[in-house]
């Protein structure tokens, strides 16, 4: 693996096999602020839990929720929450729907299959006005990174 060059902040430059003469790509833990990086997920589960007794959701509500992620042994890749729901974007597994009729024991549940993650690292305001879904169902921006789930 490349972790222990990683944390001994050891570089490594990786060529091309079907261009080696090209200059290839440095692997390192210094951060190009140059480049943006888009990642796209495809596949998602879009989920928006609100407890069925008018009530904030509280810490005990938002710690079953994540058990019960964890028993199904179903990865979160985005969570949000705001005092009345909990905002989740996950993987279209498998069990997904086992783990949706569990949580509608306790929670409103409203789902959205076949949606898309768009994930812009290090973006620029230009990379935004560029890639940004005419429609979304959620946004999270901070700093570094720029996410869409559409």
């Amino acid at each position: 693996t490349l972790q222990p060059l990683y944390r001994k902040n050891i570089p490594l430059l990786v060529k091309s096999f079907l261009e080696p003469h090209e200059n290839g790509t440095k692997i390192s833990k210094e951060e190009s602020l140059d480049i943006c990086s888009i990642v796209e997920k495809k596949n998602q589960v879009f989920m928006q839990l609100v407890p069925k007794v008018f009530t904030f959701m509280l810490d005990d509500a938002i710690a079953q929720i994540f058990d019960l992620f964890k028993n199904y042994k179903i990865n979160i890749n985005i969570v949000e929450i705001s005092a009345l729901e909990l905002t989740i974007c996950t993987d279209n597994q498998y069990n997904i729907n086992e783990l949706v009729d569990k949580l509608q024991l306790i929670f409103e549940v409203f789902v959205q299959y076949d949606k898309k993650v768009l994930t812009l690292y290090h973006y620029k305001e230009k990379d935004i006005e560029k890639y940004e879904p005419p429609t979304c169902l959620l946004m999270q921006k901070n700093v570094k990174v720029m996410r869409w789930v559409c």
